[in-house]
C-alpha cells in the first residue's frame, strides 16, 4: 500500500505532531511497512484459533478474606474533626 503525501500530512495534523520534512519520508516508509505487515496478518486463517486472555499462564496469588477488628470509635478520637463519635470531613462534591 502506498501512502501519499496528503495522508501523511493528515496523520501528523490529527496527531498534532510537528515533523521536519526529512523525517516525514522516513515515517511514511515506516507507516507503509506497518500497513504491509497488517495486510499479511489479515490473510491468515484464524477461525479455529481460540482467543487468549494472556500470552502466558497467569496464576494470581489469592488470600482469604478475614474480618479483623478495626480501630473502632475509640481509635477515631484523636482524628481531626472528631465530634460525638463521628469524624467530620470537608465537603468534596457540590
Amino acid at each position: 500500500m502506498s501512502i501519499d503525501r496528503k495522508v501523511i500530512d493528515e496523520l501528523f495534523d490529527l496527531s498534532r505532531l510537528e515533523v521536519e520534512e526529512q523525517a516525514k519520508k522516513v515515517l511514511a516508509d515506516n507507516v507503509e511497512s506497518i500497513l504491509a505487515h497488517v495486510a499479511q496478518l489479515q490473510e491468515l486463517e484464524l477461525s479455529d484459533v481460540q482467543p487468549m486472555i494472556s500470552p502466558g499462564e497467569v496464576i494470581l496469588p489469592q488470600r482469604h478474606d478475614i474480618i479483623e477488628d478495626g480501630v473502632g470509635r475509640e481509635g477515631l478520637k484523636g482524628s481531626a474533626g472528631y465530634e460525638e463519635g463521628l469524624v467530620r470531613v470537608p465537603k468534596i462534591v457540590g
